[in-house]
């Protein structure tokens, strides 16, 4: 049995690394063996200490574990049957806005526990910004957005941590999940209900009923650099390259100056255009106990991996849509749901100023909240201790209160180089602060930055092909590892109360 658990976790590894080698093992589903989860995480431990030696696989606990208790009881009644779902919510920065990091904890814990949907998504392609490649999102209305609470202004934002306004009408807004086994029955839409929202209706679009892709113009977004910024810092606040920063602005160089406006984004969108009778609503219930004044929630007989949503003007006082995040649910299935929401250059901060955060927390209602920030507070162009600090120490006083039945579980920020080459010593100190307020605010810790392998490790996962050529962020198998580490973390910890 040991044996036959091994190829499958292996499989597991495999496929991310080496899709072709994993189809020459042989084939072994999770519903084939009684797997233990002790064996799961130990075998993946192994897997990954033999591979890359410099992981500090001790290190790989949590601190404070106890403050998950309330979620390991939910946890175990799903595994036994008492309950139907356990939602996970992963907040964080650049390192989860493309989801190779949380998709494969999403992964490894629906492949254990079963998948209950495949939790929240955001179309980042509306917001000019990258994001998942499993789901894709295209409107034929050109909406404004906000993705920094700094130096941006725009539309609100809501709990994926960024903006959407249109005041196009009618529009309709088309989803499509990319893997045909993620079905959904049970869509929740996250936006400001107020008097003057456009009505929505869910549907789909007819096949064939996308007749050609237009360009429209939208104003361009700038930037003032401040004193101690880099091109590279700005490129990473903006979910952009320095290469597309220097093309948009004229730039034969990196060098840049205090007060210099900078082009960030450019002003053209493509959208498609649609026949007129593209789209086709399909029957629905609302669940009036599940909406709030910050989402509406639609049901569907059947299930579906598309989407197709009309918004137009229906009262004299309707004159705009916004758009904050789609929550997808599996209701016939048993499981995990995971969603993660993640932005580019995102701190503490960025999350605090998001006016519908709390209230759209509120209504998502998760079991358990994981916050991996740390990054951009302690990569920034100005560190300010005491500010690293009073923010983290606002946001989670925010989530205790939106989300008072949630476990929270903070990740310690990786480690990273400044400018490629110099130790990040403020990292040590953000590390410091994150594992303080965990403490403070009873919730539990994980030391990724240690896990790794300490200060200067970065260069090591560069070495294996883990860390791209910043010193910051990873390759997608180096995210990917990161998941295996977490979900190991939090595997172990499982298995010792159970």
């Amino acid at each position: 049995m040991k044996n036959i658990l091994q190829i499958w976790v292996l499989n597991i590894l495999l496929s991310a690394a080496a899709p072709g080698l994993a189809q020459q093992q042989p084939q072994v589903t999770p519903a084939a063996v009684n797997s233990s989860t002790s064996d799961i995480y130990q075998t993946l431990l192994d897997n990954l200490s033999q591979a890359y030696p410099f992981l500090l696989i001790p290190a790989d606990t949590l601190s404070q574990a106890e403050a998950l208790d309330t979620f390991w009881d939910k946890l175990a009644a799903l595994e036994r049957g008492e309950r139907n779902k356990v939602h996970i919510l992963h907040i964080g920065d650049s390192h989860i806005q493309a989801d190779f990091y949380s998709g494969k904890v999403r992964s490894l814990l629906q492949k254990q526990f079963g998948s209950a949907g495949r939790g929240l998504v955001f179309p980042y392609k509306l917001a000019r910004t990258n994001g998942p490649n499993d789901y894709r999102c295209s409107s034929n209305a050109v909406w404004e957005y906000r993705r920094r609470t700094y130096g941006e202004t725009g539309p609100p934002m809501g709990i994926c941590g960024i903006g959407l306004r249109t005041v196009n009408q009618p529009f309709l807004f088309e989803l499509n999940l990319k893997i045909a086994a993620d079905t959904f029955d049970k869509v929740t839409v996250f936006y400001p209900k107020s008097a003057s929202a456009y009505g929505l209706t869910p549907g789909r679009i007819k096949p064939g009923s996308a007749l050609s892709t237009a360009v429209s113009s939208g104003a361009k977004r700038y930037h003032k650099i401040k004193s101690g910024e880099t091109l590279s810092h700005i490129a990473r606040r903006y979910g952009t390259s320095v290469r597309t920063l220097q093309r948009l602005n004229g730039l034969r160089t990196t060098r840049i100056r205090a007060g210099q406006r900078l082009v960030v984004s450019a002003g053209s969108v493509a959208v498609p255009k649609y026949a007129p009778d593209a789209f086709e609503p399909i029957p629905f219930e609302s669940d009036t106990l599940a909406e709030s004044a910050f989402s509406s929630v639609f049901t569907f007989a059947t299930s579906t991996n598309s989407l197709a949503i009309k918004g137009e003007k229906i009262l004299a006082s309707q004159k705009e849509s916004h758009l904050h995040g789609i929550l997808l649910e599996n209701t016939a299935g048993k499981g995990v749901l995971y969603s993660s929401v993640g932005v580019n250059g995102a701190t503490s901060g960025h999350y605090n100023q998001a006016e519908y955060f709390a209230g759209q927390l509120s209504a998502l209602a998760p079991d358990l909240i994981i916050v991996s920030l740390g990054t951009n507070e302690a990569l920034g162009g100005r560190f300010n201790e005491a500010e690293i600090v009073r923010e983290l120490d606002k946001l989670l006083t925010t989530i205790h209160e939106a989300a008072p039945g949630a476990a929270i579980l903070l990740s310690t920020n990786p480690d990273a180089l400044r400018r490629r080459r110099y130790l990040n010593a403020p990292g040590i100190t953000v590390k410091n602060i994150i594992k303080q307020a965990a403490e403070k605010h009873g919730a539990a810790s994980w030391d990724l930055h240690a896990v790794m392998g300490g200060q200067g490790s970065i260069r090591r996962w560069r070495t294996a092909q883990l860390a791209q050529s910043d010193y910051v962020h990873l390759t997608r198998r180096g995210y990917e590892v990161q998941g295996e580490l977490l979900f190991a973390a939090l595997m172990r910890e499982y298995a010792s109360r159970n």
